[in-house]
């Protein structure tokens, strides 16, 4: 049963005609979580890819998370096209939540609903899209709606665009060098500056304190950036520091057809607690290999006296491409340690290439990414090291999947601070408190900072006012100043949260492999309030076996252990006494590293012992039918650890192979508490 059919699609196209073409944001009804009448939207459906070709069919998937509501009419989770005043246009396709892949949806029953539809849009622009949700009162119909959400269609002129971005890209850092070898660096920037200015192709232009920023007609963002090397041939500062300022020089009228807009973004203001989402930590170090003080050998010494069980990931010089930068929105705490110009753009290491143009084109189109000829020059002029790579903008961050959970972001690049576009994006993307500075930065003041940060945050367990002192300047010049925004009250949290996963997700938790937050599984449902959570073998498009895990000081006096859990698996009963033993595990990890077990059950235990009874089909997971042994409370006194910090671990995973899924619902998870 894993593939629903669009049986009535052709109907549902009617009824959106007759019902829904006059709905809009203000005639749907704001859903009451006490009324099952109404159904509430989980934040804003996700989709990927959010911008496509024109003229080219593309698949698209979307997801929804919708509350748990019985009065859901069959098939009546809908994707739907709204116009400028959200009035509904047209009906596209339905949402599944069947748990087939070929729709999108990984788990059956969960309440995410998911589509992959193939979009072919004619021309460029953006079309808005919502899900509709509609449940019945009587003969009645009531349609609740989720927040607009947008699709991008862009011309594809990828090759005629490589062809012109990086030939001008050539010539412009051909330009300043003909320039450096006539006059000093400042000089060399001005004359290529306004060479540049008398050039076709170029809508706009403008300098930076450490080079000159080019918007091209096909709207690319390019330019050059410039930073000088110190007698040992290394780089000092994370950009190169210009004595003056330069004006703006104006374009010659007959290139003058659009220029930059900086929209400026206000933060969102939260109700969530100050603490730190997850213990995961990334240190993002593309010219590590370039800059005179590294940033991460001394980070990584700091981070592993921490009493508190992290996941430290860090890239350095090549590995830090756009890709890498996909999954940000995982980390708890993110350290750049890179090249940044004005608060607008950060650099990577990923160079341009015919390949890498094309993989990026609509990232380039979008303004997410721009191109930089970055260039270093030696201590005694002439230019050391010239090459293309890609720089991100604000409107990546914007674009990224998901949303950050309580981060902190240290954005170590020179005038990371400056303008407010790279600190809004993040804070507006869900971070809560950004570290950057106000000028160009020297290597060695931007390290020591940062370690006096870090040993604040995530050693001695201080929130961010505590762990910044206001009024810092580089002691070298141009004199940065260190800066904070956002939250003063940012934390990790030695007290164990989240256990009831009521946030909505995994805010407190680090995940590795499967593991997710839920509202129900068919018609299993959390012991209490509306969310439990899911770790797994690798349910849908994960492969890996989930745990999830957190640290938290144990209390002195009341350090009793408790939480449910529910065990499912495809392994049950088929292969109970076989190798094939599927398990579920909990572990205290103390601050010394070492691992005690306090709860293991594998298959032939849950069968001999649990009872587990047959919940298929209303549960499939993949190949084989599922059995559950229903919720069970376990206990545990801590006493031994009162005091302590410590990592509780939850663990599904795998003997023998992989085959066969299990799953483990887990809820009301608590210290210290009657």
């Amino acid at each position: 049963m894993k593939k629903k059919k669009l049986l009535y699609f052709m109907v549902l196209v009617v009824l959106f005609s007759l019902f829904m073409i006059s709905c809009s944001e203000d005639s749907s009804t704001e859903p009451d979580d006490n009324d099952p009448l109404f159904t509430e939207f989980y934040g804003t459906p996700t989709i990927n890819p959010s911008a496509i070709f024109t003229a080219e069919a593309t698949d698209v998937t979307i997801r929804a998370s919708i509350s748990a509501n019985p009065n859901l009419m069959d098939n009546g989770v809908n994707l739907v096209r709204v116009d400028g005043d959200n009035n509904v246009v047209e009906a596209i396709c339905q949402l599944f939540d069947d748990g087939d892949l070929t729709n999108g949806d990984e788990i059956l029953g969960d309440n995410v609903y998911s589509a992959i539809h193939s979009f072919n849009l004619a021309s460029a622009g953006e079309i808005r899209l919502r899900v509709a949700a509609t449940t019945l009162n009587g003969n009645d119909e009531i349609i609740d709606y989720s927040s607009v959400f947008l699709l991008t269609a862009v011309d594809n002129n990828s090759d005629a665009d490589y062809i012109e971005v990086s030939t001008m890209q050539e010539n412009i850092g051909d330009t300043f060098e003909t320039n450096l070898d006539a006059s000093d660096i400042e000089t060399a920037l001005e004359d290529t500056y306004n060479w540049i200015t008398q050039q076709p192709g170029i809508e706009n232009a403008e300098m930076r304190e450490n080079g000159i920023m080019v918007e091209y007609e096909n709207g690319i963002m390019g330019g050059i950036m410039v930073y000088q090397a110190d007698e040992q041939g290394e780089i000092d500062t994370k950009g190169w520091n210009s004595s003056k300022r330069q004006d703006h020089h104006p374009i010659k009228v007959e290139y003058q057809t659009r220029g930059i807009n900086n929209n400026i973004i206000v933060p969102k203001v939260t109700e969530e607690e100050d603490v730190i989402g997850n213990n995961n930590i990334l240190i993002w170090a593309p010219f590590e290999a370039a800059f005179k003080t590294d940033m991460r050998p001394s980070l990584e010494t700091i981070i592993e006296n921490t009493e508190q069980e992290v996941n430290l990931v860090t890239m350095a010089d090549a590995e830090c491409t756009i890709a890498s930068l996909y999954s940000l929105t995982d980390y708890g705490l993110i350290i750049f340690d890179s090249h940044g110009s004005e608060g607008k753009e950060l650099g990577t290491a990923e160079e341009v290439t015919n390949w890498t143009f094309v993989q990026n084109y609509i990232n380039l189109l979008l303004n997410r990414v721009s191109i930089w000829t970055n260039v270093k020059v030696g201590y005694n002029g002439g230019v050391a090291v010239r090459k293309d790579i890609f720089a991100i903008h604000a409107p990546f961050i914007n674009s990224l999947p998901g949303t950050f959970q309580n981060a902190l972001i240290f954005n170590g690049s020179c005038e990371s601070t400056m303008n407010s576009d790279l600190k809004d994006a993040f804070l507006n993307k869900g971070a809560k408190t950004y570290f950057g500075f106000d000028k160009v930065v020297n290597t060695t003041f931007c390290k020591n900072v940062c370690d006096d940060i870090v040993q604040a945050i995530v050693v001695d367990f201080e929130n961010t006012g505590d762990a910044f002192t206001a009024g810092q300047n580089d002691p070298q010049s141009p004199n940065a100043l260190f800066e904070m925004y956002g939250s003063e009250e940012l934390h990790y949290s030695m007290d164990l949260i989240n256990g009831d996963f009521e946030y909505g997700n995994l805010t407190g938790w680090s995940r590795s492999g499967d593991g997710r937050v839920i509202t129900q599984l068919a018609y299993m449902g959390p012991t209490q309030g509306s969310f439990m959570g899911i770790i797994s073998t690798g349910l849908g498009y994960t492969t890996d076996s989930g745990s999830i895990y957190q640290s938290f000081r144990v209390p002195e006096n009341d350090h009793q252990l408790s939480f449910k859990w529910n065990f499912l698996s495809e392994e049950l009963m088929e292969w109970v006494g076989s190798q094939y033993q599927d398990y579920f595990k909990v572990a205290i990890i103390d601050n010394e590293g070492y691992e005690s077990t306090i709860l293991y059950k594998d298959v032939d235990e849950i069968a001999e012992n649990y009872g587990p009874y047959l919940v298929s089909p209303d549960i499939e997971f993949d190949v084989g039918d599922v059995y559950a042994t229903g919720w069970n409370t376990f206990s545990y006194d801590l006493n031994f650890y009162a005091g302590q910090i410590v990592t509780i671990k939850f663990t599904s995973g795998d003997v023998g192979d992989s085959a066969y899924d299990t799953a483990i619902l887990l809820d009301e998870i608590k210290v210290g508490e009657d």
